[in-house]
């Protein structure tokens, strides 16, 4: 979807209001969160000196693995968008190096979103907050029935147990056993 600033082209201050939906086409670039579409975008795009502002917040939902156990996990996340784009002229644009090019009086917020999302999206999913995760050993999902296997053994500890396990020790001459 895009956003058609020709209304306001012709007037530096001047600004349109957008309310819509929009469908975001991001592969995921070799991640496991997938973009549930569409998203909900209320933004306001004003005709600045350089170029256009775009301000405004969108809305969606989206699907990650859990971070313990892999199930999937839904959640919906409402951000904060800004951004600014300049058009292009011939073969090149006018403008700041760190604004967004567009061409034919039409903005479009898809990369706006996804970089805002990204920026905004937390640090850990759980599918639940006491998730118990996969064993590292078997894989066996914990949340659903325990597994069998023994504890491994810290090699850090190893010297620590074998003192541990000798007879005697200490100043009274006991066992640690």
């Amino acid at each position: 979807m895009f956003i058609d600033i020709s209304s306001i082209k012709e007037g530096k201050g001047q600004s349109l209001v957008f309310e819509g939906e929009i469908s975001l086409a991001w592969d995921g670039e070799n991640t496991d969160i997938e973009l549930i579409s569409p998203w909900d975008i209320h933004a306001e795009v004003t005709h600045t000196d350089v170029g256009y502002m775009l301000v405004g917040k969108a809305a969606g939902e989206y699907r990650v693995p859990c971070d313990r156990c892999l199930k999937a996990v839904y959640s919906r996340m409402e951000i904060e968008i800004a951004d600014c784009f300049v058009p292009k002229v011939g073969g090149s644009y006018q403008g700041e190096e760190e604004c967004k090019v567009f061409d034919k009086d039409l903005i479009d917020p898809s990369e706006t979103i996804i970089e805002s999302f990204l920026l905004q999206l937390p640090m850990k999913h759980l599918c639940a907050p006491n998730c118990a995760g996969l064993c590292p050993q078997c894989g066996q999902d914990l949340n659903t029935s325990p597994c069998q296997c023994e504890a491994p053994t810290d090699p850090r500890w190893e010297r620590l147990n074998q003192l541990k396990d000798t007879e005697g020790g200490g100043r009274s001459g006991q066992s640690y056993k």
